[in-house]
């Protein structure tokens, strides 16, 4: 017992310095645990929320949706599993499947070709593996956050590279991607006619920044009409339910593509200044100012003043 007590006394400094370091060791390691559970309850794996296996590749920062605040349902929750497929495909440089579960009006619309998919989405966001955090906006629409992988790459950056995808069922019942702030198109069949022009509206393509509306426009009478000047004034727009209206890009439309020829019909497709809202029903388009006669508006556009309107009601 006196050889114990002489050696403590001998090394009492180590001793407690071992203890120390010892309690210390145990809280850090308790602490780390409370971390790690507190992070898997805030932040639900795609493994958590659905009967089908998945790649694990991409993680729910929650499963509320933004706007309603409405859990996902279980249809929603399966449909994911496609999402998770597009984000394991794009890490791993899989450009051929991650192409092919766009859906065909999102090649249409943004990406014709693979190789056009690959230089503008693929090349500009995989550029090294990333992290993929998904968030539920409303519906299927969901909010994609594309992050530095910190354990490839040794550097945890908090920016990240944002889209909006929305998953939908095409034509086969196969789950489909829309990527890059693409919602969907819809089918429109709405028409006005009068003595100078019908004009018809077939689709719609909605944005997660714009709307897009395409027409046949049909000149009847015997005079070159110009639909706007987009180099004056916007007076051709939208209007939502609430009397909101939402002007035309004009400066992506040229003159001579709202010039129609004398019983002339031409496809156009006009873009407009409107953010998608879940709420959000246009129900109408107006052309409010057409030049009826280009010919003499060309001579003294200043003191010209032979204009129509058309309003189209969706």
């Amino acid at each position: 017992m006196d050889r114990i007590i002489r050696w403590y006394n001998t090394n009492r400094k180590l001793v407690w310095r071992t203890i120390i370091v010892a309690v210390a060791i145990i809280i850090l390691i308790q602490l780390l645990n409370k971390f790690t559970r507190d992070r898997n309850n805030s932040e639900i794996n795609i493994s958590n929320v659905t009967e089908k296996e998945t790649t694990n590749s991409i993680v729910m920062a929650d499963d509320k949706s933004v706007i309603s605040g409405e859990s996902i349902s279980k249809s929603q929750t399966n449909l994911l599993k496609t999402l998770d497929e597009f984000a394991e495909y794009c890490n791993n440089g899989d450009i051929d499947n991650a192409y092919g579960l766009l859906s065909e009006d999102c090649k249409n619309e943004m990406y014709k070709t693979k190789e056009v998919f690959e230089m503008s989405y693929y090349n500009q966001i995989f550029n090294e593996k990333r992290n993929i955090s998904v968030e539920n906006w409303i519906g299927n629409i969901y909010k994609v956050k594309y992050r530095q992988d910190a354990l490839s790459t040794g550097v945890y950056d908090e920016n990240a590279i944002q889209d909006y995808i929305t998953i939908i069922r095409d034509e086969n019942n196969e789950a489909k991607l829309n990527i890059n702030g693409y919602i969907g198109k819809e089918k429109v069949s709405a028409s006005k006619q009068n003595n100078y022009i019908t004009a018809k509206v077939t689709e719609t393509d909605v944005y997660m920044d714009y709307q897009t509306y395409t027409f046949e426009i049909t000149n009847n009478s015997d005079k070159t009409i110009l639909l706007s000047n987009p180099n004056k004034d916007s007076s051709m727009y939208i209007q939502d339910k609430n009397g909101m209206q939402y002007e035309s890009y004009t400066h992506e439309i040229s003159l001579a593509e709202l010039k129609i020829l004398p019983k002339e019909t031409r496809k156009l497709t006009i873009k407009y200044y409107s953010k998608y809202g879940s709420n959000k029903k246009i129900n109408s388009i107006m052309f409010s100012k057409i030049i009826l006669d280009y010919d003499s508006y060309s001579i003294d556009n200043d003191n010209y003043n032979n204009y129509g309107t058309i309003e189209i009601k969706l």
